[in-house]
């Protein structure tokens, strides 16, 4: 008698205590859209997606669901107090924004700087040629407050071009004729500070950023068999706008404008054979700022 009377004991807590964790685990209510309910524990809503542990046959499955295939949500439905609330889809309940964004862009670019229009047509046309290019580069930013973050940026940049049949005149007399190559190379390196705004309920974002860091810029021309290059390197500052949209739930498209500015005051000059150093003076500058048009895609995470 004791034996079976423990036994059933044990049945009745064993029961009681199964029954609690469901009731903690299960207690709320998601609709669907074609009117279904579901009772359930919900874990996460996010900008997309909503999800929940559903309990069937002793069994916890976890359910992800399309925020299109709810029709609303109701958190503590079946364990209600004086201040629960319906949460509807689509309204105006603030949603997370990411604090950490990881991405890549790319786009096209121009030199900023004067021409020097005093060489000649054809250097003058070779010098407007190099100052339109591509860039690219990677981004990671981290948002300890909801509306401002810090992080770091590279972005590289180049250009060439190519003028055939130059004809070129020793000091000997001979004449050559061949081509005129020339690259520009320019890389930025840069901590960040971005303030960010919320948009569209979390999916779409302004960026504003300052960014601050290393700038350097290389040059090479080589014209029939001779080449030269200039070098050098300096501070640089950045400003830049940008929007991000979230397309999927951690997914980002968006576009950026930069303007990066920057000058040299001394290079480095290549000749061929010897390398030589010119310091610009009496308020001179060679200067090496340029606007970045970018596509960015990003990696969104962390709200």
């Amino acid at each position: 008698m004791k034996k079976g009377f423990r036994l059933k004991v044990l049945f009745l807590l064993t029961f009681l205590i199964c029954s609690g964790l469901h009731s903690l685990q299960a207690q709320d209510l998601v609709v669907l859209i074609n009117g279904d309910s579901v009772q359930c524990k919900i874990t996460r809503t996010g900008n997309f997606y909503i999800y929940f542990d559903v309990t069937e046959n002793g069994k916890i499955n976890h359910v992800i669901k399309s925020n299109s295939d709810i029709r609303n949500y109701e958190k503590n439905y079946f364990n209600r107090d004086p201040d629960n609330t319906v949460h509807e889809k689509n309204t105006n309940i603030p949603v997370a924004a990411p604090r950490f964004k990881l991405g890549g862009f790319g786009g096209f670019s121009f030199l900023t700087g004067p021409v020097d229009r005093s060489s000649g047509p054809v250097w003058e046309e070779q010098s407007d040629a190099l100052r339109n290019g591509r860039h690219w580069g990677i981004r990671s930013v981290y948002f300890p407050m909801k509306n401002f973050g810090f992080g770091l940026m590279i972005s590289n940049f180049h250009s060439a071009n190519k003028i055939e049949d130059i004809s070129v005149q020793y000091q000997n007399g001979m004449t050559a004729v061949g081509e005129l190559n020339g690259t520009v190379s320019s890389m930025y390196l840069a901590g960040s500070g971005m303030a960010r705004l919320d948009m569209g309920k979390g999916r779409s974002f302004l960026n504003l950023g300052l960014d601050l860091g290393y700038l350097n810029y290389t040059e090479e021309e080589q014209i029939v068999n001779a080449f030269a290059r200039i070098k050098g390197k300096t501070y640089g500052m950045s400003f830049e706008a940008g929007i991000d949209y979230l397309f999927e739930e951690n997914f980002a498209i968006g576009f950026n404008i930069a303007a990066i500015a920057g000058s040299l005051t001394e290079y480095e000059y290549f000749d061929g054979f010897h390398t030589s150093k010119i310091t610009l003076s009496g308020g001179n500058f060679f200067d090496i700022s340029r606007i970045d048009i970018s596509v960015t895609l990003s990696l969104m995470i962390g709200n």
